[in-house]
C-alpha cells in the first residue's frame, strides 16, 4: 500500500510540473521583455532630454544636438533610432519659442526577445523645452 501511494504522488508531481512549467516560463520571459522595454523607454527619454538641452545651448546646433542623442543611444546600445526636430531650423529659433525633439526606435532590433509578446512596433520619447535666451 505504501509503495502504491508513493507512485501516485510521483505521477501528481510530474503532472503539476507539466502544467506549471510553461506558465512560469511565460512569466519569466514576460518579465525580461518588460524590463527591456522600460530600459529602452528610459534611454530614449534621457537621450531626448540631453539632446534638447544641447540644442538650446547658446552655441548649440542641430548637428551637435543630434550628435549628443546618437552618442547617448550608442552608449546604451539602442540601434536604428531616428531623431526628429520640430521646428527643423533650431538655429533661427527665437527666445520664448519651443523646440520638440522626438526619438523613435524599433523594438525588434533592440530587444532580446524581438518584441515577442505585447510589444509595440517602436518606442518613442519626446521632450519639449522653451528657448530662454539668444
Amino acid at each position: 500500500m505504501r509503495a502504491n501511494q508513493r507512485h501516485h504522488r510521483k505521477g501528481t508531481a510530474v503532472s503539476e510540473l507539466a502544467v506549471c512549467l510553461p506558465v512560469i516560463t511565460l512569466i519569466v520571459f514576460a518579465a525580461i521583455q518588460g524590463a527591456e522595454l522600460m530600459f529602452m523607454k528610459q534611454a530614449l527619454s534621457v537621450a531626448a532630454y540631453e539632446s534638447c538641452r544641447e540644442a538650446l545651448h547658446p552655441d548649440g546646433t542641430k548637428e551637435t544636438a543630434a550628435s549628443t542623442a546618437n552618442r547617448m543611444l550608442q552608449d546604451r546600445r539602442i540601434q536604428s533610432a531616428a531623431v526628429q526636430f520640430t521646428p527643423t531650423d533650431i538655429e533661427a529659433l527665437a527666445p520664448g519659442k519651443y523646440i520638440t525633439i522626438s526619438i523613435h526606435a524599433p523594438v525588434t532590433k533592440n530587444s532580446t526577445l524581438r518584441g515577442w509578446m505585447f510589444a509595440p512596433e517602436e518606442i518613442t520619447s519626446s521632450v519639449t523645452m522653451m528657448k530662454e535666451y539668444d
